[in-house]
């Protein structure tokens, strides 16, 4: 059975659980606190007893239990008041909506796996909400069977890039393609529909195919130095 220490009995006590305040903390089995009682202070030295959590500071008060006054326990960690801590985080459920919250009032919250990887897995959605994205790896592979994007601006620089698609279909308001050199290879038919068409050569033009027809509804103009037929 765990006991509160009583103050006059403070050099005997035993199986005891206590609000101690972290003096030093050197390491997750050094970790030195005073115990108060009304007429002095008791130093004993505690292990950090709550895995992967943060370690407390100097200032903290910290839940501590023991069998005797010569070590203890650190089982539970209660923030100073006026410190800032940009680690501290909670684990809290929302009973309305059953969901598991990880909270960080201050300061940023990381993932690291040092020697290993970081899996994220969900049998419904993954959802990131956030005011900018960064995504950083020397090499990436993404499957998404079905995939939609939604943005106002795009912007791509690619070295290299290369695609194989069974279809394409686009709608788009004003295109402008720029190209030191373009080369398209269609196996069968390649088919343009426009209400006006302008063709710009700064140097030669030329066209050939095994039989060339052109039609006119009204009329065929041509215009140069010299034309030859034939």
């Amino acid at each position: 059975m765990l006991n509160s220490i009583v103050p006059d009995k403070i050099n005997q006590v035993q199986n005891f659980v206590r609000i101690c305040a972290v003096e030093e903390v050197k390491s997750a089995e050094k970790i030195r606190v005073t115990l108060s009682t009304e007429d002095r202070k008791v130093e004993l030295w505690t292990c950090f007893a709550m895995g992967q959590l943060p370690l407390p500071k100097v200032g903290d008060n910290v839940l501590v239990a023991g069998e005797d006054l010569s070590s203890g326990y650190v089982i539970g960690v209660l923030p100073a008041k006026d410190a800032v801590h940009a680690a501290r985080f909670t684990i809290e459920e929302d009973d309305d909506s059953g969901k598991v919250i990880v909270s960080v009032p201050l300061g940023d919250l990381d993932f690291r796996a040092e020697k290993g990887s970081i899996n994220l897995e969900a049998s419904q959605n993954i959802n990131l909400n956030c005011h900018e994205l960064d995504l950083d790896s020397a090499k990436g592979d993404i499957k998404i069977t079905e995939a939609t994007y939604q943005g106002r601006i795009l912007g791509m620089t690619v070295e290299r890039t290369k695609m194989l698609i069974g279809k394409v279909n686009s709608t788009v308001g004003r295109l402008v393609e720029k190209a030191k050199n373009v080369y398209r290879d269609v196996e069968n038919l390649n088919q343009v529909k426009a209400g006006r068409m302008r063709t710009l050569v700064d140097g030669s033009y030329h066209v050939k195919g095994e039989r060339i027809v052109e039609k006119a509804r009204k009329e065929v103009r041509i215009d140069g130095e010299k034309i030859n037929l034939g």
